[in-house]
C-alpha cells in the first residue's frame, strides 16, 4: 500500500508549466477577477474630486472640480493627484442634519451625500491659499445663503476671488437646473 501523498509531494510531482503558460494563466485569472462583480465595484464612487498642486485648468492648490453637483444618495470619491492634501468639511457649511466628512493628509476618502443642500470643504494645509470646494446635492438651495455667508468670512490671499468664482459657478448650475 502506498503512503498518502502530502502537499509537498504533490507539488514536486506536478508537471511544471512553461513561463509563457504561467504568465497566460496569471493573465486569465486577473481578467476573471476584474470582470467579477463585487460589493466594492457596486459601491464605487460615481464622481471624483481630485486635490491638485496645479489643477488641469492651471489653478494652483485647487480641487477639480471645485464645484460639483450630485444627486441625493450619490457617493463622491476625494482623491489626490499630488501629496500633502486632505479634504475636510466645514462644520458651518453643512445642511442641517448632515454628517461631516474628512480624512487625514494623504488619505483618499469616499462620502455618500444623504442630505440635500450645499456642502463646503477645504484642504487643511492649503486653506489659506484658497483650496476649497463645494458639493451641491439635489436641490442644494436650502442652506445656500448660510454657506454663502460662512464663505464670505473665510480669510486667505486667494480666498475672496475663489469664493466669488465658485459662487458664480453655483449660480450657473442652479439656474440651469431651474433651482434659482
Amino acid at each position: 500500500m502506498k503512503p498518502p501523498l502530502t502537499h509537498a509531494h504533490a507539488l514536486r510531482s506536478a508537471p511544471s508549466l512553461s513561463r509563457r503558460n504561467s504568465l497566460a494563466l496569471l493573465g486569465l485569472g486577473a481578467a476573471a477577477l476584474a470582470m467579477r462583480p463585487t460589493g466594492l465595484t457596486a459601491q464605487a464612487a460615481s464622481q471624483t474630486v481630485t486635490a491638485h498642486n496645479r489643477a488641469p485648468d492651471g489653478v494652483q492648490m485647487a480641487f477639480a472640480p471645485a464645484v460639483l453637483h450630485v444627486t441625493l444618495g450619490e457617493t463622491v470619491r476625494f482623491d489626490h493627484a499630488d501629496r500633502g492634501h486632505n479634504v475636510q468639511s466645514y462644520d458651518e457649511m453643512l445642511p442641517e442634519g448632515a454628517a461631516p466628512f474628512g480624512g487625514e493628509i494623504g488619505e483618499e476618502i469616499e462620502f455618500t451625500f444623504d442630505t440635500e443642500g450645499t456642502y463646503g470643504y477645504f484642504c487643511r494645509p492649503h486653506a489659506a491659499m484658497g483650496m476649497i470646494g463645494y458639493v451641491l446635492v439635489g436641490d442644494f438651495t436650502g442652506n445656500l445663503d448660510a454657506v454663502r455667508a460662512a464663505s464670505a468670512e473665510l480669510r486667505g490671499p486667494m480666498m475672496a476671488r475663489r469664493v466669488e468664482e465658485y459662487f458664480a459657478e453655483i449660480t450657473r448650475i442652479g439656474q440651469s437646473a431651474g433651482l434659482m
